[in-house]
């Protein structure tokens, strides 16, 4: 009879120990559930479609922001996404404005001869659109469209430049450059009215100067315009002159995408986008990096989190792109809780202050609850192997009794702490202690 009541202690031993194994082993687990590798589209979303409105202007980057969301604060490994779509952009318009004298005869031939040659390499070579227009200053010749709209006369060019940043018919999206061609220096008092009407209507010009005996050389003039309005001047010697200056305004349209995390690059591409670019990159890339350092640095703890996305032209542009197939992998942040306490680097505020006592806090909860869960486990193993041993059994049992009643301290804790946190603000709508700032 003896027997038979120690092989049923034994049992129902072995059967509530391994009840209690089970129940730890879940909270362990469940504990670090987010360390298995996460899959997700972010949001849920495959595309995210970004619109870029009709914009005039040379100067800055004109962006689009979407935003992708990290469901956990476990690390993010690996980032892909797609770009597609075809945006209206590398657009140049060229306005060749050629004095007229009979002093520039060698300047219109190689205009002429040359013009459309250099403006074909161009666009086979860098994707350039490029929309070129030749104005004779006074009168009409040779390869010129007609004589501009303006009073300087054959040799005017300051106030051919005035003119045609006013009234020439600039494409919208496109980057406007004025190839200004002359020997002569007739208005030099205009100089300052020339580029402030140039800078206003966004327009950068390119001296080519000549040497006449029996006029003012007009390099001086020409090299400060151009240099106000993000040109230069040469001097016109033959058409390799004009090639490199028609070439410096073709880099300028160049409008490359970039893609950029908070503020900060990811990813650029030089050329248009055409059917489908993959963007993304592993654990060591620019792109999962940033989305790492965004998490640790404005996430506050808080998940899911929501981290801007720009995707930034740096020429105007026009169009659609669309974001798909957007692949996020996330690995095992075994120590979660207790990475990145200090939430902020160099713009620190006072609720930082906070949102850190609160990350140490969860810390050490993580922390306790995971060393109580073990005792658990310790109990456990002495409970199976006690072999109705009174002595080992009482072991097991205040084992498992302290390692509970430590979890319920724990927790009495955390309730503790959190409370006075949020009494620490006002509630009802009011700011509370996490926003102080």
């Amino acid at each position: 009879m003896k027997v038979k009541n120690l092989k049923n202690k034994k049992t129902n031993s072995i059967i509530i120990s391994a009840v209690l194994l089970v129940f730890a082993f879940t909270f362990l687990i469940g504990n670090n559930a987010s360390a298995e590798g996460i899959y997700t589209f972010s949001d849920g979303n495959s595309e995210k479609n970004i619109a870029f409105s009709n914009r005039q202007g040379n100067e800055g980057e004109q962006c689009e922001i979407v935003y992708i969301t990290l469901p956990s604060k476990n690390s993010v490994s690996t980032v892909n996404m797609d770009i597609s779509g075809d945006i209206q952009q590398n657009t140049l318009d060229l306005v060749f404005l050629i004095d007229t004298s009979g002093s520039m005869d060698a300047e219109w031939n190689n205009v002429c001869t040359y013009k459309d040659n250099i403006i074909n390499t161009l666009e086979a070579k860098d994707g350039v659109n490029i929309q070129a227009t030749v104005y004779g200053l006074g009168k009409t010749r040779s390869c010129a469209t007609e004589k501009t709209s303006c009073s300087g006369g054959e040799e005017g060019w300051m106030e051919g430049i005035i003119w045609a940043s006013e009234n020439y018919g600039w494409r919208q999206t496109a980057i406007r450059a004025i190839l200004a061609i002359s020997d002569a220096n007739n208005n030099s008092s205009l100089k300052a009215e020339t580029f402030r009407i140039a800078k206003e209507n966004n327009v950068i010009i390119y001296g080519l100067f000549s040497y006449d005996s029996h006029e003012i050389d007009p390099k001086d003039d020409m090299e400060k315009i151009s240099k106000e309005t993000n040109g230069y001047a040469v001097e016109f010697k033959n058409y390799k002159d004009l090639e490199v200056i028609m070439g410096d305004a073709a880099n300028k349209a160049l409008s490359g995408l970039s893609l950029k995390v908070d503020g900060t690059e990811v990813w650029g591409h030089l050329e248009k986008i055409m059917n489908k670019q993959s963007v993304g990159g592993v654990e060591s890339s620019a792109f999962v990096k940033a989305l790492n350092d965004y998490s640790a640095q404005k996430c506050n703890g808080k998940y899911p989190c929501n981290v801007p996305i720009e995707i930034c032209s740096s020429k105007p542009v026009e169009g659609d792109l669309t974001l798909s197939h957007l692949r996020i992998s996330m690995t095992p942040v075994i120590f979660g809780p207790c990475q990145n306490l200090v939430p902020c680097k160099d713009d620190c505020k006072l609720s930082d202050i906070f949102v850190m006592i609160q990350n140490i806090v969860n810390c050490l909860v993580f922390i306790s609850v995971n060393i109580c869960l073990l005792f658990i486990v310790i109990g456990g193993l002495l409970y199976i192997f006690s072999l109705g041993n009174p002595e080992n059994l009482t072991k097991a049992k205040n084992t498992i009794l302290w390692a509970l009643g430590g979890l319920a301290l724990v927790f009495l804790a955390w309730l503790i702490v959190n409370t006075v946190m949020q009494f620490m603000g006002v509630g009802g709508g009011f700011l509370m202690w996490s926003s102080v700032g």
